[in-house]
């Protein structure tokens, strides 16, 4: 009687654990700012499946995977989710909300993660990419304000999240864009996260017949 007691109070303090897993996924959810309710947490879920959909490499995901989500109310205003790193553990922190379906904001924070965890902060090809495409007229001028042309950093997790999981809507908005990129960082990209769903995989280069129409058309939502 007393060994079933102990059992029960066992798992209802699991259940109950600001620290969780995500049902059907070994992510990490850290609730012990605010508890989610049932629907923030079903949807939470659905962002993370996004990320173990998109066919990143066993690596990769494993990799992703070690950054605990944590729900933080004290986000700012209109930030949906931010990978940070207070007191030297980076962690993808989450506003206690739902989120829209079909906004892949985690895979962009975890994407964040993975750069500064695996790929580390200046990482040459990033830094590269990103230079040239500051430095030309690849993209129109109405985007060099847009979110991706911000830094680095943004750079690389848009168009990853691109490559990965297909149109978006924030610029540069569509897969056939990612073919104005440079070849060398199409191929960094390849080599990351494998084909990718936009047709280019790792020997697709700008201007193959496989590459899409990068034409202005493209660049619009």
């Amino acid at each position: 009687m007393k060994s079933c007691f102990l059992a029960a109070l066992t798992a209802a303090a699991f259940c109950c654990s600001p620290l969780m897993a995500a049902e059907g996924t070994p992510f990490q959810i850290d609730q012990s700012q605010q508890r989610l309710s049932n629907e923030a947490m079903a949807s939470l879920q659905e962002q993370l499946k996004v990320i173990e959909s998109v066919g990143l490499p066993p690596q990769v995901l494993a990799a992703m995977k070690r950054t605990v989500v944590v729900v933080d109310p004290d986000l700012r205003d209109g930030q949906l989710g931010a990978f940070a790193v207070r007191r030297g553990v980076g962690a993808v922190r989450v506003r206690p909300m739902v989120f829209e379906a079909d906004r892949p904001v985690l895979l962009h924070e975890f994407l964040h993660a993975y750069h500064v965890n695996v790929l580390g902060r200046d990482r040459p090809e990033i830094r590269q990419a990103y230079t040239q495409v500051m430095a030309s007229n690849v993209f129109p001028p109405l985007f060099r304000s847009a979110h991706f042309l911000e830094n680095e950093k943004e750079f690389f997790a848009v168009t990853a999240v691109i490559y990965l999981f297909g149109d978006i809507r924030q610029p540069p908005f569509r897969c056939a864009a990612l073919a104005r990129l440079d070849a060398a960082y199409l191929a960094f990209l390849g080599a990351q996260f494998g084909p990718g769903v936009c047709g280019m995989g790792r020997a697709q280069v700008p201007g193959s017949a496989d590459a899409g129409d990068p034409g202005a058309g493209a660049l619009s939502e």
